[in-house]
């Protein structure tokens, strides 16, 4: 049996794919839960709640299990620096101008 047949893709619903979508593009929680319009407080109960749910310890887990269940695809919210596709790359000269 494949890993995605055996999750349950029930567990997540829309919102909370759009929850862990933001999570992933969002280099913190804290702007995470503004594009969400909800406070850092209220996100990280989402995101325990969530773990609980779903029977993981970590974020990390969390954005995997939903992953793989088809509920997020990170390679479409992962910010185009970090997508393998070459010519979506920055030159060398960009990534420096960017640092720092």
């Amino acid at each position: 049996m494949s890993p995605r047949s055996s999750v349950d893709s029930r567990i997540f619903t829309t919102g909370d794919g759009e929850l862990l979508s933001c999570l992933i593009a969002a280099p913190s929680q804290a702007l995470a839960a503004e594009w969400l319009d909800i406070t850092p407080t209220h996100l990280r109960r989402q995101l325990k709640e969530l773990r609980d749910k779903a029977g993981v310890d970590t974020n990390s887990q969390l954005i995997v299990l939903a992953t793989v269940s088809g509920v997020v695809d990170p390679a479409k919210v992962l910010p185009y620096t970090v997508s393998p596709c070459n010519r979506c790359r920055p030159s060398p000269q960009d990534r420096h101008r960017s640092v720092g």
